[in-house]
């Protein structure tokens, strides 16, 4: 039989543990739904019972419920334990500085009268929730602007929150345990802070490292670009001396032959020489010098190689004079290699590889339009193709176009149109107010 006295007890509980879920959807609102409410709600209720049958039987139930939610969600496993860890050291620790204020700081004094211990649950739990809810909000907004994709960042990451929520939970047990909760609960609350600053600087560094060589290399492939960009020219270049060349003794051969009135000879040599050294101009033809930003030049002769040397028909059309600015140049640039990197991998596996690129200026915008042709089997949701964790291909991540899609969201002047119609696959990138 549950007595009076332990109701202050249970309503705290039944309130962390609901806490704890809507920390859960705050941080992956894909898994909202009213099954899924409808499970946090008893779940609040009916695990607050549980440690009375055997005690920590909630926690083991609270995190069989969490996972079976997020087993719906695209996100990545490693996300999803991560996300886990960062709500329940949020919960856990947000409830330890509220039990800080309302015993330290304001100096009320726990009592075992019904009424009091209530009034002194319902303040501990209000400030609970305000200091999870505003910690939420910063961390989800933090995560949204500085999102990182590189995997060994994410591993540091899981591992650091692991560390610092296995080293306070032990820290409260023990408390716990050794039944001098609330004597020591500054001191717990102090070791908690300074546990979270010595991972978070640790990581911190590390972090910074592995970014400035992950710079490093984008570096050295922007010149390795670059590098191929001018062999291209030079190769071009080659083309074009040889059929100077092979043009001036066509014309001599063409001269005697017409000279002896053989006028079907002439043509033959005609027709042989056109079939065989036929040379593709497109790319000095295409207006491509009048783009004046150097690395979105480079990424498009690039990849617009790439795309030839892997036998793809390519067709491109780029407007006469295209003005960049220098803050855009390496957002666009990521955003265009990803795009003509699937693009180029989706059209090698249809029938007929196509890829079709045009760059066009308007008065107060510019667009990027890249279509190519997909394989007559493929299916391609155009709901979720920019969702984290979502490929068409296997074995692989997804978050090309999920990172698109961040970069697209977090600037106004970036508009992003998709479509996919008759084995056509379309993306047009639009950019505003170019200057």
């Amino acid at each position: 039989m549950i007595s009076f006295s332990n109701i202050s007890w249970y309503l705290a509980s039944a309130t962390n543990t609901l806490l704890l879920f809507m920390v859960l959807l705050v941080f992956v609102p894909e898994i909202v739904n009213r099954f899924n409410i409808s499970i946090i709600i008893l779940s609040s209720i009916l695990f607050t019972f549980a440690d009375v049958v055997k005690n920590g039987t909630s926690f083991v139930l609270i995190t069989i419920v969490i996972f079976y939610m997020l087993r719906k969600s695209k996100r990545k496993k490693l996300f999803k334990l991560s996300i886990f860890l960062l709500d329940l050291l949020i919960t856990i620790s947000t409830q330890s500085i509220a039990s800080y204020i309302v015993f330290n700081l304001l100096k009320i004094t726990f009592s075992p009268a019904l009424i009091e211990s209530v009034v002194i649950s319902l303040l501990i739990s209000l400030l609970n929730w305000i200091l999870a809810i505003g910690l939420v909000l910063i961390i989800r907004y933090l995560i949204n602007k500085f999102y990182i994709s590189d995997e060994l960042i994410q591993w540091i990451i899981l591992l650091s929150l692991t560390i610092i929520t296995a080293s306070y939970i032990g820290l409260v047990l023990t408390s716990r345990y050794l039944k001098v909760q609330l004597t020591y609960l500054k001191l717990t609350t102090a070791i908690l802070f300074l546990i979270i600053a010595f991972i978070t600087i640790g990581a911190s560094f590390f972090i910074y490292g592995h970014i400035k060589k992950i710079q490093a290399d984008a570096e050295l492939k922007t010149i390795e670009n670059t590098n191929l960009y001018i062999q291209e020219l030079e190769r071009k270049n080659e083309d074009l001396r040889g059929l100077k060349h092979d043009y001036k003794n066509l014309l001599l051969s063409l001269e005697a032959t017409i000279k002896d009135d053989n006028n079907t000879e002439a043509i033959k040599k005609i027709n042989a020489y056109t079939s065989t050294n036929s040379v593709n101009t497109k790319i000095e033809d295409s207006g491509l010098y009048s783009i004046d930003d150097e690395l979105i030049r480079g990424i498009i002769v690039t990849k617009l190689v790439t795309a030839k040397n892997k036998n793809i028909e390519t067709h491109f059309e780029i407007a006469d004079s295209v003005n960049f600015a220098n803050s855009n140049s390496v957002e666009i640039t990521r955003i265009l290699g990803i795009l003509f990197d699937n693009a180029i991998e989706a059209t090698i596996k249809s029938e007929k590889p196509i890829l079709d690129f045009a760059l066009i200026s308007y008065d107060d915008s510019i667009e990027f339009i890249i279509k190519n042709s997909v394989s007559p089997n493929q299916k391609i949701d155009i709901n979720n193709i920019y969702t984290s964790g979502f490929s068409t291909k296997k074995n692989h991540s997804g978050l090309g176009l999920a990172n698109i899609k961040r970069i697209v969201d977090s600037n106004s002047n970036y508009y992003l149109n998709t479509s996919f119609k008759n084995g056509i696959f379309e993306v047009i990138l639009t950019i505003l107010e170019v200057k």
